[in-house]
């Protein structure tokens, strides 16, 4: 039988971000806006554009130099000691491959410098420069590549024209530009033998250049937008990565082959985000790390049988700016680290590190660790110029003692010493011992930090769907505990209605709702009647339906609906089922109105103008009640975030939430009824950066935080889940769901009021579907939810051609599974209503009813027994003494059985052996000790055999 499953010892790679001890902080990041990554790293130092005033400047620290002091001791003054690169803004930095202290700059006004520094690192700041060279072409110098294999070679590109540069002796070797007289180029790199060039330009096009005759030996067009390509060769391959986007101005990868660029081989469609990508490749490993300008998480990908296979995904913390990878022999090898790359941030340098987990710690698996670029080059400028072509050269990784030999800077004292320490984790890795790593200590923790989303089965899932998703704004998909439904395409407003527990192919023939006399644009289930949903169209309508326990058979016109809501003069853009009372539905209109229905007696029970002035943008996004339903949070057009109390249909507060021009999305966010609410938004800043806010509905004069998010298009909405504090923001054309753990500071005042000093917004593991990118997302009840598992959150995503479910849960020891867990599984709603609608409309008030999640007989967590801990020495002491017992008692046991063996041998012996020289057997029958008068010591014949047939007749002798 043909195995399904791919075999690649990279399978299970795992990219983390490195613990904070690791990191370059404190620094100062030129925050000019360029699609190249101003970061460039060698086995000894990091060099990243300086963001001084003028931008000419090049910070160049030793790999060693983390934390946030990097003044060396032997400063001259108290400041970090800079490059100070030139006249013109820094635009590239890339180290000499052979000279690991040779750095080269290049800058806007078309100047290149190549700089040494002291091993020991900078002490000053320096303008002493030991090549310069200037650019004779057109546009702004933006790309270095220095040559692989031949010394003194360096490769600079403008936009409009490539230069080959022998640095050594300041000349220009060759130039061309006819290819790119109309364009501009995005990107340059070396082939694996040096003799061609890559680059992609503005006009789309992926071109593979002869380097040293400039003609085009091949060329096709990359991604159907010009924005911003990159390109690389794929190691000692014939194939080639590009990066960049599509019309529809996704971001994607595409993978070619050399020999034939009519077609690439694969398209792999990334995400929806705006930043340039960043792709990095390791031709030791075959491994692909990609990452984007803004972007906050790293994709990684495997280049293996012509084939483009997705690996792993982990978030990085704060935003892109640029990346660099380090060289192989900078790795931490006995933690099976295949890659570290640094991630230059606003303000730091982050490593990154992907690694291959493997049952044996801190041990060396050569396997991982092909042989890998020596850092010696093998030709000289003039060889390469004559015509030669030559692989750079590699060395073997057998042991960390080649890793940190090649570090010119460690002394024989500290290399004996990291050697016996690593000898010393080894032996205990072997012995069985836990290794010992430094960690981060935070103060600040969260619960659901390392929360996991997992994905449902194909067979789980609702595919083959044409949901219409022509509404840029409004929540397109509603769930109850049976049923889903959205809006579909086809006339009349159709919406598909489908039973949860009906899972599969949706055939085209299925049955719909089709009552309206325009698209649907917003629609909702009952909380208390899984039954009752309703719809809201641009016809200005709200239709309510009674869906049958199985589901639709036949399609219903606008006769089958049980009443019918009129009174908006524009389309219904939000519905929502008041969360207490039942039968009572709140809607939105562009018309600038917020309506409140009673359905029982089909009525409008209340209206209030939602924005001061319709001309800045009527009506709102969307709407958000708080714990009791008394007050509802609206991000209206005009980017303002307002309260309303419902009961008297006013307005409580408002404020501008967001600057951006773009709308954006509300959540108040409660726990219960004593715990202190917050409100938070999604939205954007003035240069279009999505941000989150939480505010105090109390006070809204300042929001309590801002966390800035990453870049994207779409908007985000918020879906919070009352028992945990998480909130769960799923992006518009995204395939990514971000949780975050709001954590509110609040202290009681003397009156026994409780006031929100402060806010902390943990963000925890997100979750990337390999699916098509998501509409939109809602939850599913919390009775759904399998406790057992430690599932907590569910919901489903409606894409383009699906309805998928996706599962959170918080990872456990699989001990406390036999619990339940009560502090993530709190009393949550009863789905049965506290008031009627008239009820509350006379000003009733009533507790929301609670119950408890947990099954019958299975034990509560809380109520576990303490374990008693003992400490690591107690352990091995114990186990100690037990093995000591265990061998005195196998001892004692061996010394026994052997006394045993004698004594039956003294008085059992073995017959057929004969009997014992000179011993009486018939005097031992009595059990007695032999005598010294009973042994004989006259042989004693031998007796015969008995025959086996004694009739027979013997034979002769």
């Amino acid at each position: 039988m043909a195995s399904f499953i791919r075999d690649s010892k990279f399978r299970h790679v795992v990219p983390s971000l490195s613990p904070r001890d690791q990191w370059y902080e404190n620094l100062k990041v030129s925050d000019r806006g360029v699609a190249t990554s101003l970061l460039a790293c060698s086995h000894h130092f990091l060099a990243h554009a300086h963001g001084s005033a003028n931008g000419n400047s090049v910070c160049v620290l030793p790999l060693t130099s983390t934390g946030k002091n990097h003044v060396p001791v032997d400063a001259t003054a108290y400041q970090v000691p800079l490059i100070r690169a030139g006249t013109g803004k820094v635009t590239a930095v890339a180290f000499d491959p052979f000279r690991e202290t040779r750095v080269v700059t290049a800058s806007e006004d078309g100047v290149i410098k190549v700089w040494d520094i002291p091993e020991k690192g900078l002490s000053a700041d320096s303008n002493a420069f030991t090549a310069v060279l200037h650019a004779a072409s057109e546009g702004a110098l933006e790309f270095l590549a220095p040559h692989l294999s031949a010394a003194n070679i360096l490769a600079s590109a403008t936009t409009k024209a490539v230069e080959i540069w022998d640095y050594e002796s300041s000349e220009t070797m060759l130039r061309f530009s006819d290819p790119f007289s109309s364009t501009e180029i995005q990107c340059i790199d070396w082939s694996y033998l040096g003799d061609q060039l890559l680059t992609a330009s503005k006009d789309k096009m992926l071109r593979i250049i002869d380097a040293r005759s400039g003609d085009v030996a091949a060329e096709t067009e990359a991604h159907g937008n010009g924005r911003d390509t990159k390109a690389l060769f794929a190691g000692n391959s014939y194939y080639l990565v590009s990066a960049g986007f599509k019309m529809s101005r996704n971001r994607e990868l595409a993978l070619w082959d050399s020999r034939s660029l009519g077609e690439p081989v694969k398209r792999k469609r990334l995400d929806a985000n705006t930043g340039p990508l960043f792709p990095i490749y390791d031709p030791d490993t075959g491994i692909l790390a990609v990452t984007g300008r803004g972007d906050t998480s790293l994709k990684t990908f495997e280049l293996s049988g012509g084939d483009l296979h997705e690996l792993a995904a982990c978030g990085v913390g704060a935003q892109v700016h640029g990346v660099a990878l380090l060289p192989k022999i900078a790795n931490d090898i006995l933690g099976n680290e295949v890659l570290r790359i640094l991630k230059l941030t606003a303000d730091s340098v982050e490593p990154l590190s992907v690694t291959v987990p493997r049952r044996h710690a801190r041990q060396f698996e050569q396997d991982l660790f092909p042989p890998t670029f020596a850092g010696s080059a093998v030709l000289s400028a003039q060889d390469w110029l004559g015509g030669q072509d030559q692989a750079p050269d590699l060395m073997a990784i057998s042991n960390p003692r080649v890793s940190l030999a090649r570090h010119s800077s460690v002394n024989e004292e500290d290399l004996k010493a990291a050697i016996d320490a690593a000898e010393i984790e080894e032996k205990g890795a072997a012995e069985g011992e836990p290794p010992t790593h430094k960690r981060w200590a935070s103060t600040l923790a969260n619960k659901f930090k390392h929360l996991r989303g997992a994905e449902a089965d194909l067979h789980r899932t609702w595919f083959n769907m044409r949901p219409n998703a022509s509404s840029p704004d409004g929540d397109l998909l509603a769930v109850s505990d049976k049923f889903f439904a959205t809006p579909y395409q086809g006339a009349g407003g159709a919406v598909m209605v489908r039973p949860l527990a009906v899972t599969g192919k949706v055939l085209e023939t299925s049955a719909l709702l089709a009552g309206h006399r325009a698209p649907v644009v917003s629609l909702a289930f009952s909380p208390f009647n899984d039954h009752l949903l309703a719809t809201g169209s641009d016809d200005c309508d709200i239709r309510l339906w009674q869906i049958p326990d199985d589901g639709l058979t036949e399609s219903w016109d606008g006769s089958h609906s049980l009443l019918t809501l009129s009174g908006h003069s524009n389309g219904v853009r939000t519905l929502d089922f008041h969360p207490l009372a039942e039968n009572l539905l709140v809607s939105t209109s562009p018309d600038n109105t917020l309506a409140v229905w009673d359905v029982d007696n089909v009525a409008q029970a209340g209206t209030t103008t939602m924005t001061p002035n319709a001309s800045a943008g009527a009506g709102c996004f969307n709407l958000s009640f708080d714990y009791t339903g008394d007050m509802a949070a609206a991000f209206c057009r005009d980017r303002f975030l307002r309260t309303f109390d419902l009961r008297s249909m006013s307005k409580a507060a408002e404020v501008q939430a967001h600057e951006g021009a773009k709308g954006g999305r509300v959540a108040w966010c409660s726990r219960d009824a004593t715990s202190v609410d917050v409100i938070a938004t999604t939205g954007w800043d003035r240069r279009s950066k999505r941000e989150l806010k939480v505010w105090d509905p109390r006070n809204l004069a300042q929001p309590l935080s801002l966390t800035v998010l990453e870049a994207g298009s779409g908007a985000l909405s918020p879906l919070w889940d009352e028992g945990t504090g998480v909130l769960f923001l799923c992006g518009r054309g995204e395939a990514t769901i971000s949780p975050f753990e709001l954590a509110p500071h609040s202290k009681e005042e003397a009156d026994g009021s409780v006031t929100l000093t402060g806010m902390d917004v943990f963000r925890c593991s997100g979750f990337m579907s390999r699916s098509d990118p998501q509409i939109c997302c809602a939850p599913l009840p919390k009775q759904r939810c399998d406790v057992k598992e430690l599932e907590f959150y569910k919901l489903l995503r409606l894409t383009v051609r699906a309805v998928e479910p996706v599962s959170f849960l918080l990872p456990r020891a699989a001990k406390l599974k036999s619990f339940f867990n009560d502090d993530i599984f709190p009393p949550t709603r009863r789905r049965e209503a506290a008031l009627s609608a008239s009820d509350w409309l006379q000003g009733d008030a009533a507790e929301v009813p609670l119950e408890s999640l947990r099954p019958e007989g299975m034990p509560l967590l809380s109520e576990k027994p303490m374990e008693h801990r003992v400490s690591n020495s107690k352990i091995l002491m114990a186990k100690v003494n037990a093995e000591r017992e265990t061998q005195r008692r196998t001892s004692q046991e061996f010394g026994r059985m052997q006394q045993l063996a004698l004594q039956y041998a003294k008085y059992n012996p073995n017959e057929s052996m004969g009997r014992r020289k000179g011993v009486d057997m018939e005097s031992n029958n009595d059990g007695d000790e032999v005598s010294d008068s009973e042994w004989d010591e006259a042989p004693r014949s031998r007796p015969q055999a008995t025959p086996l047939h004694p009739q027979s007749p013997q034979p002769k002798a």
